[in-house]
């Protein structure tokens, strides 16, 4: 069994059913092995980009993704989206070809440092360095990547993978060496712990007994919600608690995952902006962190400290970034005292999915919200019947918009409102509107129970390739808010969509050039005169004809009307589509 064969099998066995790919002639072995097993269905996409945002993508959902890369220049391609998937604590394993030993021993031109290379973007590497233990290796990357909450590298030396054992290792080890699991190093540190950690559910030393009382917590806390405490239960516990304590709830900038919609408390994002974020913050009690990290301004600002919370609050995490944490809030909320109304509108107890994905010891927040294929659809059409979708009465309700204001004018408050408006149940809804999908987030609220994805590491462009993973991933209707500078970056991913016959619609934010540069700049009192560098409309670009040369069809919407229509005819196709939103280019 040669090495291509243990890894592709060792992928089968963690329960893999696609893999992204931009492969080369050193991964030959490994395409082979893909065809003769049948079990994993590659995924071709033309850039390799759109492949680590893909894989992204369908991690979130799916528990674990998986991407095949092609030597170091392959994936410094694709690098920015592994970047976004570890900010995001997406389990992945980026499997990386390598040149076999003798042509790493000379000046080839392809030749790279690839563990230096790949060392900053993945939390832990591991190298196949010998046929006979490519599975093990395999397996412990993928188990690394559920623990350690983040993409694994794992280099695959085109020799190991063409060999059947009986040859040389990669380099020379002795026999006696051949059961070691490959060359493993974790590439960075665990996250920086707060201030102050209480009640963690994370590994064993990350534990400790849960004592944080409403007297240590005082009259106005703030808590803040990573992705793992975003699913249905964890939000409707934290508004509970929030509201038994006196204090505000808000989830961090960018989820990685969120499920929302009109069957769970509106619980609003904090802002991207610093100075939005601090004001909104202000001088709470305690900030009390739930699988969210401390928050830090993405930029530099001059002479301003990065972090949000000031100094003198103190910062406690409740669940560390990344761990599960409806447990840890149902057990808060009953030291507290507070209710679980069962059978109420706001029942807490329902899960989104399967109690047997909690089970597992190594899950991620990813593996307990698994939706794979039709049970994503089961489970909404289970759940979110119109008897269980409550009015809330809790925080921050969105903005009541009539029916008069789609009409006329096109501008991000418009486009936001039309976007919620066209969503169905079970949607995955892709956010990478930059500074176009605030509104599109506030009215969301109010649309049917729906899955929101973000981009927490804040490289441009990966909204087209986090949708065609989650398509693939759920088997679902996919809706994207993509600014048109990030447009910019994969559109090969329309190619792939196309392709495969995806019912992804994506609507294009088009403003002409980068908003949220004219805003910082306005922001920093500088001038017009560097406008000209922050536009792109001498010639203007043409999103519908770049679509159609990777075989999706696309539309231009100039108005509220024109843009309403639109969603609703393609709505019915089924297919991949466009529509260019043409919003106003002033900040």
């Amino acid at each position: 069994m040669r090495g291509a064969d243990r890894l592709v099998a060792s992928l089968e066995e963690q329960g893999i059913s696609h893999i992204f790919m931009n492969p080369g002639t050193t991964e030959l072995e490994l395409l082979r092995a893909l065809e003769d097993r049948h079990q994993i269905e590659p995924v071709l996409v033309p850039q390799e980009l759109v492949a680590t945002a893909a894989a992204d993508g369908y991690a979130r959902f799916h528990g674990l993704g998986a991407v095949l890369l092609h030597l170091g220049p392959g994936f410094s391609n694709g690098a920015a989206f592994v970047h976004d998937a570890k900010h995001a604590r997406s389990p992945m394993i980026v499997i990386v070809g390598e040149h076999p030993k003798a042509h790493l021993a000379v000046d080839a031109p392809l030749n790279t440092d690839l563990v230096a290379i790949m060392a900053p973007f993945c939390v832990a590497l591991v190298v196949a360095d010998h046929p006979r233990t490519v599975g093990l290796v395999t397996k412990h990357a993928g188990e690394l990547a559920r623990s350690l909450r983040g993409p694994v590298g794992i280099i695959a030396p085109q020799d190991v993978m063409a060999s059947d054992g009986e040859g040389p290792s990669w380099p020379d080890r002795r026999d006696d060496e051949i059961g070691l699991a490959g060359r493993a190093s974790q590439t960075m540190p665990a996250p920086a712990k707060p201030r102050d950690t209480v009640g963690s559910e994370g590994t064993e030393e990350e534990r400790a007994p849960l004592a944080l009382t409403a007297q240590q917590v005082g009259v106005n806390p703030v808590l803040l919600l990573g992705s793992s405490a975003l699913n249905a239960t964890g939000q409707r516990w934290a508004r509970r608690i929030a509201d038994h304590l006196g204090g505000r709830v808000y989830a961090e900038v960018f989820p990685a995952l969120m499920e929302r919609g009109r069957h769970v408390p509106f619980i609003p994002k904090l802002p991207y902006f610093p100075d939005q974020a601090r004001t909104l913050i202000g001088k709470p009690t305690m900030v009390i962190l739930v699988g969210a990290q401390e928050p830090i301004a993405y930029f530099a600002e001059e002479h301003r400290r990065p972090q949000l919370i000031e100094d003198q609050t103190p910062v406690v995490a409740l669940v560390l970034p990344g761990a599960p944490a409806e447990a840890t809030l149902a057990n808060w909320a009953q030291s507290l005292g507070v209710a679980d109304t069962e059978h109420g509108d706001d029942a807490i107890g329902r899960r989104t999915v399967p109690d047997a994905t909690a089970s597992d010891a190594l899950a991620t927040p990813r593996v307990q919200m698994q939706v794979v294929g039709d049970a994503v659809g089961v489970i909404l059409e289970q759940r979110f019947t119109d008897g269980e979708l409550s009015s809330r009465s809790h925080g921050s309700e969105p903005n009541k918009v009539g029916p008069a204001a789609a009409e006329g004018a096109l501008t991000v408050e418009t486009l936001g409102l039309i976007f919620a408006r066209s969503l169905r149940s079970g949607d995955v809804v892709i956010d990478e509107g930059r500074t176009s999908s605030g509104p599109m987030f506030t009215h969301s609220g109010d649309a049917p129970p729906h899955w929101y994805v973000g981009h927490p590491g804040g490289a441009i462009g990966g909204g087209l390739g986090l949708a065609l993973g989650a398509a693939i991933a759920t088997q679902r209707r996919v809706r994207a808010l993509v600014a048109d500078g990030g447009a910019l970056y994969s559109p090969q991913a329309l190619w792939s969509m196309a392709h495969l016959g995806l019912d992804i619609g994506i609507v294009i934010a088009a403003n002409g050039g980068y908003r949220i540069l004219r805003m910082e700049m306005m922001a920093r009192d500088i001038k017009p005169v560097a406008t000209q560098l922050t536009t792109f409309e001498d010639p203007l670009i043409d999103y519908i004809a770049l679509a159609a040369a990777f075989g999706v069809d696309g539309e231009r919407a100039t108005t509220a009307d024109e843009l309403a229509a639109a969603l609703e005819r393609r709505s019915r196709e089924h297919r991949p589509f466009i529509v260019v939103a043409e919003i106003a280019t002033e900040p």
